[in-house]
């Protein structure tokens, strides 16, 4: 199975490395928590918190959280 990080859908994870020289720790610490996570549900609140920051989505509500991934339907 994918990781959050690999199913981030591109236009998310280009913003997300943009910021990486403005904000570096906060960045690897949100790409190692998604590098390490199956499912949206298991992210820290520190990752959703600055997903939605930093994207600029500012609804933290589940549906909100899941359209920023890519799912892939298995047959």
């Amino acid at each position: 199975m994918e990781n959050l990080l690999e199913r981030l859908k591109p236009e998310y994870k280009k913003i997300i490395s943009d910021q990486e020289v403005k904000y570096p720790f906060s960045t690897k610490q949100v790409q190692i928590d998604l590098s390490e996570t199956n499912h949206w549900v298991d992210l820290k609140y520190s990752t959703v918190f600055y997903l939605c920051n930093t994207l600029r989505i500012y609804d933290y509500s589940p549906s909100a959280i899941e359209k920023l991934f890519i799912y892939h339907e298995e047959h």
